[in-house]
């Protein structure tokens, strides 16, 4: 009985302690995890990498990327929230941003969901792809904008240089020159002298020359050589300068048959040393204030510069053309009056008199950067 009693006793003890220590969890096997798929770490290990990216990039692009292409990453919240917001991780409970945002994911993987994390992941690599493409396009932008703005400081920089200066007023006067005798012209020779092959090939190769330049602005400042850059500024605007000399003299000839002579040629150069003045001056001031006393003067004069020209095509002699020559004059004298007093400047090397010898090719005609001529009497740029 006693030797019975004890093994009853030894049974019920056992049986006792395996329910304590069973109570305690010390016997449980923790449930295995699951397998993840087999592209979840690539998608991760990119998830990771696009992030630093992202993080990297100017704060002012980012924000601009996020209001135009970052709409999806209002997705990728929500479908993270619909797939983890039913779980718990407690092993996550101290952790914090980034981390805990991790710690979950990795939970969640354990847990079996490892596909549905995967495909969170496949949309948001996508996501910030899509917003990186746009902070690219940004950069690029900004930097575009900044060669252009360099570019233009160094071209103002050596613009201001005396004889690059000299070399633009050349060009300039030049294109003015053809336009303003072009506008002399009586109806029937409106479209004369255009379209010239010399003249054609002349500009092309200048384009030429004015490209090379171009890229030599925007360099970079360890490779910037602002002597070589000038030097290119002066020969591409004294080559401009000379691509009209051909157009201008093929219309002062077609201006013989129409009342042209040694006579009008003075007037005609009269005219062009002024317009050489008012474009010289017009560079040294803003383009608006150049431009409204270019273009208040036309208003000025132009009901005596129509009669003129009236009279002149109903009757195309000698007498006529310089009366048509003298109205223009007077207003062109006008501008440059007009540029020196916004500018306060002293004259500009007075334009000659009237028993000056005119010159038989005008070399310093027609042919601004980007000044527009058109053939018409009342141009503002007269």
């Amino acid at each position: 009985m006693l030797g019975t009693s004890s093994l009853r006793r030894g049974v019920l003890i056992g049986f006792l302690g395996a329910g304590a220590l069973g109570a305690c969890g010390g016997g449980q096997t923790p449930p295995a995890k699951a397998t993840p798929p087999p592209e979840l770490a690539n998608l991760a290990k990119a998830k990771k990498s696009l992030q630093d990216e992202w993080a990297a990039k100017d704060e002012g692009i980012k924000n601009r990327c996020e209001l135009s292409d970052g709409d999806c990453m209002m997705e990728v919240r929500d479908q993270r929230f619909e797939l983890l917001s039913a779980h718990s991780f407690p092993q996550c409970d101290a952790k914090s941003g980034a981390d805990r945002e991790s710690c979950e994911e990795n939970g969640a993987v354990d847990q079996g969901m490892g596909k549905e994390v995967a495909g969170l992941y496949s949309f948001h690599n996508k996501c910030i792809s899509q917003m990186l493409e746009c902070t690219v396009k940004l950069e690029a932008e900004a930097v575009e904008k900044m060669k252009v703005a360099r570019a233009e400081t160094r071209k103002a920089t050596i613009q201001a240089i005396g004889k690059s200066e000299s070399a633009l007023v050349e060009a300039l006067a030049a294109k003015e020159g053809v336009a303003y005798l072009r506008s002399t012209m009586p109806p029937s020779e409106g479209g004369a002298c255009t379209k010239l092959d010399a003249v054609t090939q002349c500009l092309t190769s200048a384009d030429a020359k004015n490209e090379e330049l171009t890229e030599e602005l925007r360099k970079d400042d360890a490779d910037y050589n602002e002597t070589y850059a000038a030097s290119v500024f002066q020969d591409v605007h004294l080559a401009q300068a000379k691509c009209y000399t051909p157009e201008f003299q093929c219309l002062q000839d077609k201006a013989k048959r129409w009342g042209g002579s040694p006579e009008t040629d003075k007037s005609l150069k009269r005219n062009l040393e002024v317009l050489k003045q008012r474009e010289r001056l017009s560079l040294r001031l803003a383009e608006d204030t150049a431009t409204n006393c270019k273009t208040t003067e036309v208003t000025k004069h132009q009901q005596s510069i129509i009669s003129a020209y009236t009279t002149y095509a109903r009757q195309p002699v000698l007498f006529f053309l310089k009366k048509l020559h003298q109205a223009f004059y007077e207003m062109h004298e006008d501008q440059v009056a007009c540029l020196r007093n916004v500018s306060g400047s002293a004259p500009a090397a007075p334009a000659p008199g009237p028993t000056k010898t005119p010159s038989e090719k005008p070399a310093k005609q027609p042919q601004p950067e980007s000044v527009e001529s058109k053939d018409s009497l009342l141009q503002a740029k007269r």
